[in-house]
């Protein structure tokens, strides 16, 4: 912590917040990770494993499924194996889409949003691609599965934002689990 004018200000990237856990006549600062240190772990912090888990969940499944949806569709469809590559291809040019796009979103209107559209692309897509009539539509749906899927990092950085210094690395690798449950 810098002294600037009498005051304390942040220095080196530290964060600041006024913290209502000191009291007194003026105003103290607090930098963040101490305040979350002092909060520690709680209902927010499961609710929020469980919300940013399901973008980890939701990219082990989409992985998987590409290959299996692509075979499934071959036949039943008449697909050449050039429409089946597309198929597959939609999915992952449409997570390098999302992982941008995801990024875009978080810096301008922050990880909550930036995850909740995570979340809902991958699961209005993936409910709307289950009832595709024919491939067009089912590339439509799948490139926009993959922008959702493609979003998830966004996540980690909500998720592990809100974590104490302390606990932390088991707290990720318990998110980063979602990715393994999901892929079964």
């Amino acid at each position: 912590v810098a002294y600037i004018e009498g005051k304390k200000r942040p220095r080196g990237g530290e964060e600041m917040m006024a913290s209502p856990l000191l009291s007194g006549e003026e105003e103290k600062c607090v930098a963040v990770d101490a305040a979350l240190g002092h909060i520690g772990h709680g209902k927010f912090h499961l609710l929020l494993l469980l919300f940013a888990g399901a973008t980890q969940f939701a990219d082990a499944m989409e992985l998987i499924l590409i290959s299996f949806l692509a075979d499934e569709l071959r036949c039943p469809w008449g697909l050449s194996q050039f429409e089946v590559t597309c198929l597959q291809l939609s999915v992952l040019v449409g997570m390098g889409v999302g992982a941008v796009v995801s990024g875009s979103i978080s810096d301008r209107f922050g990880r909550w949003r930036g995850t909740a559209f995570a979340i809902a692309t991958t699961g209005i897509f993936g409910l709307l691609s289950s009832f595709a009539p024919g491939l067009y539509t089912m590339l439509a749906a799948r490139f926009l599965v993959g922008v959702g899927v493609g979003s998830a990092p966004t996540a980690l950085g909500l998720y592990a934002e809100c974590l104490p210094d302390a606990g932390r690395s088991n707290q990720l690798v318990i998110f980063f689990s979602f990715f393994s449950v999901g892929g079964v």
